[in-house]
């Protein structure tokens, strides 16, 4: 039973990890597409467009 709880944790801190770094990958997506409106880049929605691909 402890092996078991072990690896569910483990897994439950991968998954946790995963979600935080998505959540990250998300905010600077947002940011930069937000920046791309705000100012008018072209270069910078192509970059957001590009990322998405990720």
């Amino acid at each position: 039973d402890k092996h078991l709880s072990s690896q569910f944790d483990a897994e439950l801190n991968s998954i946790s990890t995963n979600v935080l770094e998505m959540g990250g990958l998300v905010e600077s997506q947002l940011h930069q597409a937000i920046y791309a409106l705000v100012n008018m880049s072209l270069e910078s929605a192509l970059q957001v467009e590009e990322n998405e691909n990720r």
